[in-house]
């Protein structure tokens, strides 16, 4: 599961700058390792600190000592296994599990699937795209995930219908 992706190194003794792709950033202090992907490979990291500033998070890593090395993990995305993922309410779901949903309209029309969420601060966005391209606010009122079904219930009306 993507928590967040490393766009700089930090300072000389081998932190990471990391932005986070989740909501609550103190998830990181539970954390004791990582998954970094290098092309089809998984490497495991160790986490040997971690700070929060702003809205990122630095993490240093036991097998990274200095800067030059850190600098070798930019734009490399950071992974946790499902197990470490934060326990979610009823009616929220992680965003990789909307991402390839085959989208329904209110006339149980296939309009096409989930390819992205725009993360807007206020309210999420799903991004279908089929034929057209609609932009779903992912309020309740205009989205019904069935995820066990491999689709998502959507009410057209609640969105934007773009080219």
């Amino acid at each position: 599961m993507k928590i967040g992706k490393i766009f700089s190194a930090h300072g000389i003794k081998g932190y990471v700058k990391i932005f986070p792709l989740t909501d609550d950033t103190e998830r990181f202090y539970d954390l004791k390792h990582v998954f970094i992907k290098e092309k089809e490979n998984m490497h495991l990291l160790s986490i040997e600190d971690i700070l929060l500033k702003d809205k990122f998070v630095l993490i240093k890593f036991n097998q990274i000592s200095n800067r030059n090395d850190a600098e070798k993990f930019k734009d490399f995305f950071i992974y946790v296994d499902r197990a470490q993922a934060v326990k979610l309410d009823k009616d929220e779901y992680f965003i990789e599990d909307l991402i390839g949903l085959f989208a329904y309209d209110e006339n149980n029309i296939n309009i096409g699937a989930v390819s992205d969420v725009i993360q807007t601060g206020s309210v999420d966005v799903l991004v279908i795209k089929g034929q057209k391209e609609f932009l779903i606010p992912a309020l309740k009122k205009n989205v019904q995930p069935l995820i066990d079904q491999g689709m998502i219930k959507v009410n057209t009306a609640g969105g934007v219908e773009s080219d």
